[in-house]
C-alpha cells in the first residue's frame, strides 16, 4: 500500500514540474517576442515558434545561422515564411529571412526547414 502512495506521489510531483516547465517556456516566448517586437515589425495574427539554440553544431552549415550562437533564440513564423535569430543578451537580431518548411511529420515537428540569409 505504501508503494502505491509514493508511486502515486511521484507521479503526481513529474506532472506538477512538466505544467511548470511548460509554463516557463510559454513565458520565456512570451517575453523573446516581446523584445524582438521592439526591433522588427513582426507578423501579427500567428505565434511563432520560439527554440533556444543550444547546439550551434547541430544547425549544419546553412549560411543564415552563420553568426549564431548557443544561447541564442531562433523565431520562426510559419505562415509568412519568415525566421529570425535573436542574441537577448546584447538586444540584437543576428538574422532575419525567409523560410522554406517542409511537411510535418506525424509527430507535429517540422522537417527540411531551410532558411536564406537577409541582413536585420
Amino acid at each position: 500500500m505504501l508503494l502505491v502512495a509514493v508511486i502515486g506521489l511521484l507521479a503526481w510531483k513529474y506532472q506538477q514540474a512538466s505544467k511548470g516547465t511548460d509554463n516557463d517556456n510559454k513565458k520565456t516566448s512570451a517575453r523573446i517576442v516581446s523584445e524582438v517586437a521592439n526591433l522588427y515589425m513582426l507578423p501579427t495574427g500567428e505565434e511563432p515558434t520560439v527554440a533556444l539554440i543550444q547546439d550551434k553544431t547541430k544547425l549544419g552549415n546553412q549560411d543564415f545561422f552563420r553568426h549564431a550562437q548557443n544561447g541564442d533564440y531562433l523565431l520562426i513564423y510559419k505562415k509568412e515564411k519568415i525566421a529570425l535569430v535573436y542574441r537577448e543578451e546584447t538586444d540584437k537580431l543576428i538574422a532575419v529571412g525567409p523560410v522554406n518548411i517542409g511537411d510535418t511529420n506525424n509527430s507535429g515537428q517540422t522537417a527540411g526547414a531551410q532558411t536564406d540569409t537577409q541582413a536585420p
